[in-house]
């Protein structure tokens, strides 16, 4: 892979990279890692290499595998190994995020980043299986497509989360499943703005394993990338770091934008009420969010009810909560703020990877490098010893003060986001409703770290930043944030809390 097209990839997956700092989260990018000549080929070495990469590196390890769960650590590891002999690439994948999900850390990931081979392009498309989605009555038709699915939900019948008609960047996607194997679905590609493509090729497969989802995407090269498959308001359905958004969507208030699931929008429900829907904070998307609050809001401010939508909200930045603070903004109480992590007790682990990170950013405290080099490898230390808990500053203007504000969250509502409901509940005029957020927020900042040659392909997200040296007490990645107010987040939400008002 060429440091510049690395440093692309970089750019997509920097959403899945946020720092809980003294202020608040932001995105940090990484630097493009040198690919040295001695990482493994096969998944045995790949295995382990991840494992010595936790184990030395990752600023949880020591937190999250005090006794006896370093007993489970070992046995885990111990039952995983003999697996990976013999597996390629997308096998191996699997097999990895197996092996770290016994932290159940959102930011601890394995990300398939394989080497681009331009000279197979075209070789990889023509071998791309293709169906008819001209045919005028054929089961790939969109516009039968999307009729049939609409009388099949109409129907009451239970249809997969991942079938449906999608819009993926730069494409539409019906995915159906298997009418033999109700655990596997193919997604063909019904148009695309590329030209690479052809509609009626196959784009992605899916497979059930254990009661999840799983996804094999094929990118703008037609080289296959894996990822485990989250799904959200009944609309959105994330393969990280792709995020498609469901075109032929029955749920109420689903709030995702036809051309750009990304995208924020806003939603007058009744005479009383408004729901402003926000899926990022990426900074890339902060200006739509701005602009959207700037056209609409008179009729924001003077509504008697706002929701704002955080589910499936992927994190990015922080800093994006801006334009939602003048609904959010009440003078916090010392208590409340007292809830909040203390930055001064964050801490960064000693090894000589992290060290090499450190001396790169430009955003470390001074002396961190000295302080980590000057520890034992492995050791804790302290991020920012004089860092004070901060709250977003006050806006400039406020909505109505008797406005009701609710926050909706759900399981994939992760990150950054988690940390705007944090701030939300210290400032305490917004109530959290919902379900229990994601929890990926106790770990923070990660590194991109190559675990396997370029061609197979493996790369690991390791967090630099562990917010307290409580953890994993106290945390919030094991059970997340949990609402003040708990309702199902499909469908029904708006019925259950418009019952309230």
């Amino acid at each position: 892979m060429t440091p510049s097209s690395f440093r692309r990839h970089l750019a997509v997956l920097r959403r899945l990279v946020v720092a809980l700092l003294a202020s608040p989260v932001t995105v940090r990018g990484t630097h493009a890692q040198g690919v040295p000549p001695q990482l493994p080929c096969d998944c045995t070495g790949t295995f382990d290499r991840t494992v010595a990469r936790i184990e030395q590196d990752y600023v949880a390890f020591p937190l999250e595998t005090r006794p006896p769960r370093d007993t489970a650590w070992r046995a885990h590891v111990a039952a995983l190994r003999p697996q990976a002999a013999g597996r390629d690439a997308s096998s191996c994948s699997w097999l990895l995020r197996s092996l770290v999900r016994f932290f159940r850390d959102g930011h601890l990931l394995v990300i398939d980043m394989p080497a681009r081979d331009t000279a197979g392009i075209e070789q990889r498309r023509r071998a791309r299986p293709m169906v008819d989605v001209a045919d005028a009555q054929g089961r790939w038709n969109p516009a039968l497509l999307h009729a049939r699915l609409r009388a099949a939900r109409a129907r009451g019948e239970e249809l997969a989360p991942v079938e449906g008609i999608w819009r993926g960047p730069g494409y539409r996607v019906g995915v159906l499943r298997d009418p033999h194997d109700g655990n596997r679905a193919t997604g063909v590609l019904l148009d695309a703005d590329s030209g690479r493509w052809t509609p009626g090729q196959v784009r992605a497969d899916f497979v059930r394993v254990d009661g999840e989802w799983r996804a094999t995407v094929w990118d703008d090269d037609f080289t296959p990338r894996t990822a485990p498959v989250e799904f959200s308001r009944g609309a959105l359905m994330r393969m990280a770091p792709l995020l498609w958004g469901r075109l032929d969507s029955a749920a109420t208030l689903a709030m995702v934008h036809a051309d750009d699931p990304r995208r924020p929008t806003v939603a007058y429900p009744d005479d009383s009420s408004a729901v402003l829907s926000v899926v990022t904070f990426d900074p890339s998307y902060g200006r739509a969010l701005a602009a959207l609050v700037e056209a609409e809001w008179e009729r924001l401010r003077t509504r008697p009810h706002l929701v704002i939508d955080l589910r499936g909200n992927e994190g990015g930045s922080s800093h994006q909560v801006q334009p939602l603070l003048p609904f959010l903004w009440r003078a916090p109480d010392s208590s409340s703020v007292a809830r909040l992590p203390e930055p001064s007790q964050a801490l960064v682990r000693s090894s000589a990877a992290t060290i090499a990170f450190w001396e790169r950013a430009g955003w470390a405290p001074r002396g961190l490098a000295d302080r980590l080099r000057s520890s034992p490898p492995g050791a804790l230390v302290p991020f920012d010893p004089s860092a004070r808990r901060l709250l977003p500053p006050p806006p400039a203007r406020l909505s109505r003060p008797d406005q009701r504000v609710d926050i909706l969250v759900d399981g994939a509502t992760v990150s950054a986001a988690e940390q705007v409901v944090l701030w939300a509940r210290a400032l305490g005029r917004a109530r959290i409703i919902g379900e229990p957020t994601g929890g990926s927020i106790d770990y923070q900042s990660a590194w991109l770290s190559r675990v396997a040659c370029a061609e197979m392909g493996q790369v690991v997200s390791v967090p630099l930043i562990a917010t307290s040296a409580a953890l994993p007490n106290g945390g919030f990645n094991a059970r997340g944030i949990i609402p003040d107010r708990r309702l199902r987040t499909d469908g029904a939400w708006w019925r259950e809390a418009a019952r309230e008002r």
